[in-house]
C-alpha cells in the first residue's frame, strides 16, 4: 500500500492505543485522523493529533471522504508531513510552525472538526477501491469498420456524486467531436484505409480513470495459438493463422527473437519453424513475431532441457486411472529455486501455484497455498486456494500442508503421489472473509496421477 495508507493507518493504530491508555497530552476530543474536506467532501490535506503533536500530510491527489473512510487511496503524498508541538485550550489550537506562533479557532461538532475556516472529517479507515465506478456497456463498439463514422457509447456511474460529470481526457487523433450527455458518449471516427489503434481515457473524480483500447479498420490476424513448448531435442513446430480482410499488396512477415528458432516461413495460413537441440541444463524461451501491415501477433516458444532444473519447463498432462485429466504449464521461478504451475482447473495464468524444488532427490512437491485473488467488485477480494482435496468432504485447508510429490521415472511418464494417503485429488476453492466456496469438480484426477509431456 502506498505511503498515505501506511502513514494514516499507522497513526490510527498509535492513536487507538494511546486513547485506550489515556496517555495523550491533548484531550481525546481531538485525538485521531482528520481530513480537510471541500464542499464535495474531497480531501488532499490530512491532520493527525497524536500524543501532543499536530501532524499535517498533503497528498498529490484528492480523495473522497465518506462514512469516516478515505476512498481510492492509490498514490503517495508529495511530502512526509509537517509535525508541530501543539496545545488545545479554550477553543483554540495553538502551535508554532517554525516561523511564527499560530492560534486558530478549533471546535468539534460530532464527527466534524472546525479549524479556522477549514471543515475536517474524522477518518477511521482507508480503502483502496474507489467509491464510484465507471461502467461501460458491453455492447459498445471498440473496433470500427469502414462505414462506422459516428459512434455512440452507453455508460453509467455507480455511486454518482453531486454535480460531477464524466470527462473524456484522452482521445485518439483519428477521433473527434466528442461530447458527453445523459449516459451517452458521442464521437466521430475519421475514415481511412490504414489500420489505426488508440486509447480513450475516461475520468470521474471519485472513480479514477478508465482506459479503453480502440481500433479503426477490421483487418486483423487471428492466430490459432500463441504458445508452444518443446522438450530438449531437435523438433518441428507450427501454428495456424488467418488474416481477416487482407489488403492488396500486403504480405505476412515472420521473424524470431531466439537464434535457436530457425527455418521460419509463413505460407498459406501456417507459420512453420524448427527448434535446435538444447544441450544445456537450462530451459530457454523465445518469441516468433508475425506481422501483417500494421498488425502484430507474438507466439511464445519454450524449450526444456535434457536434465536438471530445466527439465520440467513446459506443458504437462495430469491423468488418473479413470481418464480424468488436467493440462498444466510449468515455468521457472528463479528467486526461490522453485516452479510456477498455471492452468490447473482451467484457471488463467494469474493464478499460479508454487512447486517447491528439492535438489537433493531431484523432485518437486506441492503444498496447500493461496494461488491468487479474485476481485468481487464490492470492495472485497477472495483468496483462491489450491489444496489437497478428500472425497470424504470439504475441510478448511491448512496453509503449507503437503499435497503431493512427483517421482521422476527413467522414461517420459512420471508419477504424483500423496505423502500419507489422506489426499485424494488436487482441488480449488475461494475464501472471502471466512466463507469458503468450492471451485473443484469431480473431473479432477485422483491419486496416483501419471504425469506426461503434453507439449509439441
Amino acid at each position: 500500500m502506498k505511503k498515505i495508507y501506511f502513514a494514516l493507518l499507522s497513526a490510527a493504530l498509535i492513536l487507538t492505543s494511546c486513547v485506550e491508555h489515556m496517555e495523550e497530552v491533548e484531550s481525546t476530543q481531538f485525538a485521531g485522523i482528520w481530513a480537510v474536506v471541500d464542499e464535495y467532501d474531497m480531501a488532499s490535506t490530512f491532520y493527525v493529533f497524536d500524543k501532543g503533536y499536530f501532524i499535517e500530510y498533503n497528498s498529490i491527489d484528492q480523495y473522497y471522504v465518506h462514512d469516516e473512510i478515505i476512498w481510492g487511496v492509490m498514490r503517495s503524498p508529495d511530502n512526509f508531513g509537517k509535525r508541530y508541538k501543539y496545545s488545545a485550550e479554550d477553543g483554540f489550537l495553538c502551535y508554532n510552525d517554525y516561523f511564527k506562533d499560530v492560534k486558530v479557532n478549533m471546535i468539534r461538532e460530532g464527527n466534524e472538526l472546525i479549524i479556522g475556516d477549514q471543515r475536517c472529517r474524522l477518518i477511521t479507515n482507508v480503502k483502496k477501491p474507489h467509491y464510484s465506478k465507471i461502467v461501460l456497456s458491453e455492447s459498445n463498439k471498440t473496433t470500427f469498420l469502414d462505414d462506422d463514422t459516428k459512434i455512440e457509447w452507453d455508460y453509467q456511474i455507480v455511486n454518482p456524486l453531486y454535480e460531477y460529470d464524466l470527462e473524456v481526457i484522452q482521445v485518439p487523433q483519428w477521433c473527434g467531436d466528442v461530447s458527453v450527455e445523459d449516459g451517452k458518449i458521442y464521437f466521430t471516427v475519421e475514415q481511412g484505409i490504414e489500420t489505426r489503434t488508440g486509447k480513450f481515457v475516461l475520468s470521474y473524480p471519485t472513480a479514477g480513470e478508465m482506459a479503453i483500447d480502440v481500433k479503426r479498420g477490421d483487418m486483423d490476424i487471428l492466430a490459432e495459438d500463441t504458445y508452444a513448448s518443446f522438450q530438449y531435442m531437435y523438433d518441428y513446430g507450427s501454428f495456424s493463422y488467418t488474416v481477416q480482410n487482407p489488403r492488396k499488396g500486403a504480405s505476412p512477415v515472420v521473424y524470431s527473437s531466439g537464434g535457436w528458432i530457425k527455418a521460419l516461413t509463413a505460407k498459406n495460413g501456417v507459420v512453420s519453424f524448427t527448434v535446435e537441440k538444447n544441450d544445456t541444463r537450462k530451459s530457454r524461451e523465445g518469441k516468433i513475431t508475425l506481422s501483417y501491415d500494421e498488425v502484430v501477433v507474438e507466439f511464445e516458444v519454450t524449450q526444456a532441457s535434457q536434465s536438471g532444473y530445466g527439465y520440467w519447463i513446459g506443458e504437462w498432462l495430469f491423468k488418473d486411472q479413470y481418464g480424468h485429466q488436467q493440462k498444466v504449464r510449468i515455468r521457472e521461478n528463479i528467486f526461490d529455486s522453485s516452479y510456477l504451475m498455471t492452468g490447473y482447473g482451467g484457471l488463467s495464468n494469474e493464478f499460479a501455484a508454487v512447486l517447491q524444488w528439492n535438489a537433493d532427490n531431484s523432485q518437486w512437491e506441492l503444498r496447500n497455498q493461496v494461488i491468487g485473488y479474485e476481485d468481487l467488485e464490492d470492495g472485497n477480494a477472495s483468496e483462491v486456494w489450491m489444496y489437497g482435496g478428500n472425497k470424504s468432504g470439504f475441510k478448511i485447508p491448512e496453509k503449507n500442508g503437503p499435497i503431493c510429490h512427483c517421482v521422476k521415472s527413467s522414461g517420459t511418464a512420471h508419477k504424483l503421489y500423496t505423502y500419507d494417503g489422506t489426499v485424494d485429488f488436487i482441488s480449488l476453492a475461494s475464501n472471502c472473509n471466512g466463507e469458503w466456496t468450492a471451485l473443484s469438480s469431480s473431473d479432477y484426477p485422483e491419486f496416483p496421477i501419471t504425469v506426461n509431456w503434453a507439449g509439441n
